[in-house]
């Protein structure tokens, strides 16, 4: 079994005060612009660049990422990202998930998934993680019923303004991998 680990973007700067890339403003939305262009046009050519939705229970289309952040692991492809709350905005929970599925049927396939949010010096986890395990199939299925999902958690009105990422250590009998969302920053929610 090999074992990749892919950490989360980390920056030596305080994300409640200032930009995250350490940059110029002008120079950030620069950035952020071309980063757009290019997650655009990325969509348009390719077939599943995201799968996100406006539907409960699904990958957020709420962010200005693409998500859910796509990983390969084995023969099987990996979603991770935020998953939208049934409670609207702007009091809505925050939830996180993975999706897997394969190529091949496997002898199990086994998924953690938890939120992290950065405090101003590391990454650190919220509420519990999830678990879940399949035994000889090829993944979890798609849709919204193939997404492994936190418990919906409420972090409090007066903590907005953090940058939010989740993190699935997802498993196969040949291969593991942690991976994480592309981190956002997060102004609403309860």
């Amino acid at each position: 079994m090999t074992t990749t680990t892919l950490r989360p973007q980390t920056h030596n700067t305080n994300p409640k005060t200032t930009n995250p890339t350490g940059r110029s403003n002008l120079r950030a939305r620069l950035a952020v612009w071309v980063s757009m262009l290019t997650l655009a046009v990325t969509a348009a050519l390719a077939p599943h660049a995201s799968a996100a939705s406006m539907n409960p229970g699904d990958f957020s289309i709420y962010l200005p990422v693409a998500n859910p952040t796509p990983y390969t692991l084995d023969d099987c492809r990996v979603e991770v990202g935020p998953v939208v709350d049934n409670v609207p905005y702007p009091n809505y929970r925050k939830i996180g998930g993975v999706r897997i599925n394969c190529g091949s049927v496997h002898r199990w396939i086994d998924a953690t998934v938890a939120l992290g949010y950065w405090n101003g010096s590391r990454w650190v986890q919220y509420g519990d993680s999830a678990y879940g395990i399949r035994y000889n199939q090829s993944g979890s299925g798609t849709g919204i019923a193939g997404i492994l999902r936190t418990a919906p958690y409420c972090f409090g009105t007066s903590n907005r303004g953090y940058y939010w990422s989740v993190v699935a250590t997802v498993r196969t009998e040949r291969a593991a991998v942690t991976v994480s969302s592309y981190w956002a920053q997060d102004n609403s929610g309860c």
